[in-house]
């Protein structure tokens, strides 16, 4: 009886053979495609790095061209801000010195009429023609006219 039972176990032990072997031969595929595809992995993973490396670069470069940006552009609002104040002034000023032009002008347009009037007095000539209201001046009032203007000739000077 114990050859029978090697018997009936040696056809279970040759397919457990050919299964142990055809397993292997298996696992030595998979294991041969596991190590391609590792290699795969790491020639992706390399090839990754790259594009990875230049993203960064160029994220840096981007962070110090707005960082350039930004203080050139602070730069000019600051120049812009001194320049609009620059110009306020010089508005102002412009304004000032038109009002003093166009004071002095009145100014001169009256005593250049009173110069005229005082000429036409030298001369003779007759106040009779102006209007009603134009009172003629008496001596005495062209003396103190005279004064007053000549007065006030010396303080523009």
């Amino acid at each position: 009886m114990p050859g029978m039972a090697v018997n009936h176990h040696t056809p279970n032990i040759t397919d457990v053979q050919i299964q142990v072997s055809q397993n292997t031969e298996a696992l030595k595929g998979a294991q041969t495609e596991v190590n391609d595809l590792r290699r795969q992995l790491q020639t992706m993973e390399i090839e990754l790095e790259s594009p990875r490396s230049m993203k960064s670069s160029l994220e840096g470069t981007l962070r110090d061209t707005e960082m350039r940006y930004n203080m050139e552009i602070e730069a000019l609002n600051t120049i812009l801000l001194g320049l609009e104040a620059e110009l306020t002034q010089l508005r102002n000023s412009i304004q000032q010195q038109t009002q003093e032009y166009q004071s002095l002008l009145n100014l001169k347009m009256k005593l250049e009429a009173e110069i005229a009037q005082y000429r036409r007095l030298l001369d003779g000539e007759d106040f009779s023609l102006q209007d009603e209201h134009t009172a003629v001046p008496q001596a005495d009032e062209i003396k103190l006219d005279q004064k007053k203007t000549s007065s006030s000739f010396f303080i523009l000077s």
